[in-house]
Formats: structure tokens, sequence, C-alpha cells
């Protein structure tokens, strides 16, 4: 099939299957072609694509109230999903913020420790402690919280890094887990990341991420 000039950002220049229909765990090319979904979109379809008790519920919403700005109105929908949110979490967490999508709810969980942090006396708190490697979102917020220098790198000079710390994976890195030295590995300061960004980050540098494990060594102490 001949296909006219995509004015769409991708990430990458190879050119995709043309989506047609989606059915539950199954989905459908233009050409006929079915898929079986194995990654639920990217991790948002859990329930299956065009479940029919979710497509009721949006189609009796919308023939209602398509938004309603929450600075503005509240809405019987959000009131109730809230409430059902806030019956399943732990004793002491009774409040609900709803948004469109990962990055937005990385950088909202952000924002709303730093507001916390301020409303209680401590205006000193303001890092969050991450892990290398990992991916919180796209937003530079999220960026700056994502231990994963491919993506980092390039925006580093427009937001301020937070420290990283090595994720729990000493089985990918063919380190034995039970070894008192892999243990006791800790992250190494990335003079090359201070020397770029002009400020430190801890990291554990590429070495010892694939080689054996370095003995522990400490940071330069930070204000925390």
């Amino acid at each position: 099939m001949t296909r006219t000039p995509s004015h769409l950002f991708y990430q990458g220049r190879q050119r995709r299957p043309v989506l047609d229909q989606a059915r539950g765990v199954y989905l459908w090319d233009v050409d006929g072609k079915r898929y079986i979904d194995g990654s639920s979109g990217a991790m948002v379809c859990n329930i299956g694509h065009s479940n029919p008790r979710v497509l009721e519920a949006m189609h009796r919403q919308m023939e209602r109230s398509t938004f309603g700005y929450r600075l503005h109105f509240e809405t019987e929908a959000s009131e109730a999903l809230a409430a059902k949110t806030a019956a399943l979490l732990p004793e002491g967490l009774d409040r609900v913020f709803f948004v469109s999508g990962g990055s937005e709810a990385v950088e909202s969980a952000l924002k709303l420790a730093r507001q916390w942090a301020l409303a209680t006396g401590q205006p000193e708190r303001w890092k969050v402690v991450t892990r290398e490697p990992s991916y919180h979102g796209s937003t530079l917020g999220a960026l700056a919280v994502t231990g994963y220098d491919a993506l980092t790198d390039p925006f580093a000079p427009m937001m301020r890094m937070m420290p990283r710390v090595p994720a729990p994976r000493a089985y990918l890195d063919g380190l034995d887990p039970s070894d008192p030295a892999t243990v006791a590995t800790t992250p190494r300061c990335c003079a090359r990341g201070s020397r770029r960004r002009g400020r430190r980050a801890c990291s554990p540098s590429s070495s010892s991420r694939w080689a054996a494990p370095r003995p522990a060594r400490s940071c330069p102490p930070r204000a925390t």
C-alpha cells in the first residue's frame, strides 16, 4: 500500500502498520493482519481494547458533558471515581488528583511532595532520590528523575538532575546477589556528569554496572 508522507512525529523513520481496529487483546491492521497486544498498548490497556463496559460508560458521560474544568465545576463522575479510589488507599490517604498520563502523574507527585515540604516548614527538602537505570516519563520534571543518559543528556542543561542510586539488578549484570561484594557496591560520583553539567550527580559508573563490583566509595557530602 502506497502511503502519503506523514506529518506526525514518531520515534523513528520506519513506518508502522496502519491500525484498523482492536478488540480485547487483539489488533488488526488495514490489511487484515492480526496482532496480539502483549504489552497492553503502552501498559495502559490492561482491561483490553474496546471494552464494551468502558465504551458504554464513555458514551453515557459524553451525552451529558465532555469536559468540566475543575476550577469551575465539580462532576459526579470524577467524584465517584475519586471516592472509589480513596477507599482502596491506606489509612490517612484520602485525596486523589487525576491526570491524563504517566509523565504528568510523575510531575504532579514531585510537585505535591515539594508543596508538602513547604507547607510543613521544610523548604530545604527538594531532592528526590531515583534509580539508574529507570524511566519515569518524557517531560522535563520526569526526566530529572529518569536514570537513562540517552534520554536525559540532551536536556540536562535545561533541568536539575536528581541523585541516583543503582537499581537492584545484580542478576541482569551477571553479579552474584549473595556475594557481600555485590551488596556493598554503592553509587560512584559521576565526574563525567559533574564536569558536563556543572553539578554533582551520584550515579554508578559504567564500569561498575558491567564489570566486577568495586569497593564502596562515598560521595562528597551535600545538604539534604
